[in-house]
């Protein structure tokens, strides 16, 4: 029977636990004669279990050892370790090689494996329990589609947990550090039914407050708070035939970071730019009062500018400037100082959640369910049966604050939900043909069904109740004898719709163009799909002596995609545009 409580420090801090508390340290490995080893990692690379220097592929492993020694939580820390390894914003790179787009289902270049189950998220690997007892993750560096399939051009990641057994242990590790930080890490095991049913759990709890500072009392940005429990089985059905069955709830809800100001404005016009509303300079006669020179860099020239007029002349962006009007001019802006980094969202107000209703807070939450179950028989002492299921069922959502601002003149905001459920079977034989060929054959399939809506946001009147004017109302000149009649109506001769639109007008395949109905969404994306994978693999291993060996494989796949993407955007139309489709119709 073993147990144990662990502490480690973070930068600024430093906890003491009460009396009785031991320090957990890993040695490294020596051998009898007391001379330092290196460890071996036994991996299941190519689906058996060896170890690493008898693996015929690249590969790095890091065991639960070397995970703890190296401080590992996440991807970000593990890809210092890998050769040739960068990281996405979502995903992970190899070699260049990833996931080119996220819209639509996009697949991954680097395929995910989480107790040998697929996942088509890195992300979600690469964070449970902050890596907490995890028995080793496995990196496949290159091409690795026998085996893995065709996402996996990059490579591959396996991430393998401990899983239970009839050991009684259990563990509890405090984590404290500057920020309030309180990481609480605890794992029991033991047996249920002697030698017939085992049982682990691990739970974790991650804090900390944000290191951004907000103003005006505005929360702190860029927390963590995090949690996550997994209970895993082990069942003995029979000495040669067994069954591990894995569940897994986690959430993390907490307050994202974003960039602050700390000036803005073109050159001449930098600082609190509370007295106009629109973003960008005209063209004035040089000299006019309150104008800026700028020299053109191509002839010299010298060009005097002042800021745009609302309604008059064309803005660089129809998104508003969020700070016109304000009176609290100093607490428009952050802090450059990396150490007392200032963020510029105040507190809005409303319910910081999804679908977040009226307000500019940065914040995600990810909600994640998944099971496992895995079924081994050894049907005799060279060859073994194995069948693996797993589901996945997560919604992650998010809302960004855009314009920098805490202001009622403008909501500028990124808002999106993505939700996705998947579950996958694989039937898996391993033979051995005497000492020298070993044969991996099997069968796989893959069902996921994957939502993702994707909107920038302004809910203030100007966009929700906006009012009628602008290039389209303009009467038409009398030189073009059409009565007076307004570019709009002239347009609708062309088959353009004369009422009022939204972003809900098109249909799919539809472009349509009018006076602005009002709608809060400026460019709103929708992306459902639907993917189905079947797949039939098998590699041979003939081992010529000790040094050398052949593999070859081959695999069958088969891929049905559904998928509907709907895109719609608002966009202004210049007078001169708006008349090019009365040119091109005379």
């Amino acid at each position: 029977m073993r147990w144990k409580m662990g502490l480690s420090k973070q930068t600024q801090y430093f906890a003491a636990l009460v009396a009785g508390a031991g320090l957990v340290l890993t040695a490294p490995l020596y051998a009898e004669d007391g001379q330092r080893r290196i460890e071996e990692v036994v991996v299941t690379a190519e689906k058996i279990e060896s170890t690493v220097s008898d693996t015929s592929i690249s590969i790095t492993a890091f065991s639960e050892e070397a995970i703890e020694d190296f401080g590992i939580q996440g991807a970000d820390e593990l890809v210092n370790y890998l050769p040739a390894t960068t990281r996405d914003a979502f995903d992970i790179r190899i070699r260049g090689v990833g996931r080119n787009f996220r819209a639509l289902g996009g697949d991954p270049g680097v395929a995910t494996y989480y107790n040998g189950i697929y996942s088509p998220d890195f992300g979600i690997a690469a964070s449970e329990n902050g890596l907490y007892d995890l028995a080793r993750v496995e990196v496949l560096r290159g091409p690795q589609g026998t085996l893995y399939g065709r996402n996996s051009i990059g490579g591959a990641l396996n991430y393998v947990t401990n899983p239970a057994d009839y050991e009684s242990a259990g563990e509890v590790r405090v984590q404290m550090g500057g920020y309030d930080t309180k990481e609480i890490y605890g794992m029991v095991n033991g047996t249920i039914l002697d030698e017939v049913l085992a049982g682990r759990i691990t739970a974790t709890k991650r804090d900390r407050d944000g290191h951004q500072k907000g103003l005006n009392g505005s929360p702190d940005l860029d927390s963590t708070h995090d949690r996550n429990v997994a209970v895993s089985l082990l069942i003995d059905v029979r000495p040669n035939l067994s069954i591990k069955v894995r569940g897994n709830d986690r959430i993390s809800d907490r307050a994202i970071g974003q960039y602050g100001y700390i000036d803005q404005g073109p050159a001449g016009f930098r600082g609190a730019g509370t007295d106009y509303a629109a973003y960008g300079l005209r063209q004035v006669p040089n000299g006019t009062p309150g104008s800026v020179n700028y020299t053109n860099p191509g002839n010299g020239a010298i060009i005097s500018g002042m800021p745009v007029r609302p309604g008059m002349d064309p803005a660089a962006t129809h998104m508003p400037n969020a700070s016109f009007g304000r009176t609290d001019v100093e607490g428009l802006y952050g802090s450059a100082d990396m150490d007392n980094m200032r963020n510029l969202v105040n507190d809005s107000g409303g319910d910081c959640q999804w679908p977040y209703a009226n307000t500019e807070c940065n914040h995600s939450k990810f909600d994640h369910m998944s099971s496992s179950f895995e079924l081994t028989w050894d049907i005799n002492d060279d060859m073994a049966l194995t069948y693996l299921f797993g589901t996945n069922d997560f919604e992650y959502t998010f809302n960004i604050d855009i314009d920098g601002y805490d202001s009622d003149f403008s909501k500028y905001r990124q808002t999106v939900l993505e939700d996705v459920w998947n579950y996958s079977h694989e039937l898996r034989l391993q033979a051995n043909f005497g000492d020298r060929i070993s044969v991996t054959s099997g069968l796989f399939s893959f069902s996921e069904s994957r939502k993702q809506n994707y909107t920038f946001t302004n809910n203030t009147l100007r966009y929700t109740e906006a009012a009628d004017y602008g290039d389209l109302a303009l009467p038409t000149p009398a030189a073009f004898g059409l009565g007076g009649a307004s570019i709009l109506q002239v347009l609708g001769g062309f088959g353009l719709t004369q009422a009022p639109v939204t972003i809900d007008t098109p249909q799919d395949g539809e472009q349509v163009a009018g006076l602005h109905g009002g709608s809060e969404d400026a460019y709103r994306h929708r992306n459902r799909s639907f993917n189905e994978q079947v797949a039939f693999y098998t590699q041979a291993t003939f081992e010529l002596n000790d040094q050398f060996a052949i593999v070859a494989g081959i695999r069958y796949a088969k891929d049905d995609k559904e998928a509907l993407e709907r895109r719609v955007a608002y966009a202004e139309i210049a007078l001169a545009s708006a008349f090019s489709p009365i040119l091109v119709g005379l």
